[in-house]
């Protein structure tokens, strides 16, 4: 990826009983990165964030549609699609969304799912959650993310 900016590192971790370490970011454009070698949550919040994965198994978790939108996206990168996952099921949960459809166009539709492959290495899934407003969207780096590797309904 050619035009990667710099962001200041932000987030604070939490350690919730019986769970995995949270990363959360804030509303601002951050760079959060997880620890190396140790299992963990990333949730990035609000504004188009740089969420690092780690060695160990990572979650990139959206809690809300705003988390990542198209005019805004986050940028995933170090993303291991043996260990990794997106997870969205709150997004769906959140916007009532009982069912998705996988397909090669613009999401026109509530529930519809678009994931893209670039030549140069990115990946990007664009989600339609509402009727009006900008989609839901995140890019990953150098990956080719599959639907296998995101999580809509809480399943795992």
């Amino acid at each position: 990826m050619s035009s990667v900016q710099f962001l200041q590192s932000g987030g604070s971790w939490t350690y919730p009983e019986n769970s995995l370490p949270v990363l959360r970011g804030t509303d601002n454009r951050e760079r959060l990165e997880a620890k190396p070698g140790q299992d963990s949550v990333l949730i990035g919040g609000g504004g188009g964030d740089h969420v690092v994965g780690a060695k160990g198994a990572n979650t990139f978790k959206y809690e809300k549609a705003s988390d990542s939108l198209s005019n805004e996206p986050d940028t995933i990168f170090n993303f291991n699609p043996k260990q990794d996952e997106i997870d969205l099921s709150e997004v769906l949960q959140e916007n009532g969304i009982t069912a998705i459809h996988i397909q090669n166009e613009l999401p026109k539709n509530v529930g519809d799912v678009q994931i893209t492959h670039h030549g140069f290495g990115v990946s990007t899934l664009n989600m339609k959650v509402t009727h009006e407003g900008p989609l839901f969207s995140v890019r990953v780096d150098n990956v080719k993310l599959l639907p296998e590797h995101i999580n809509f309904y809480n399943s795992h």
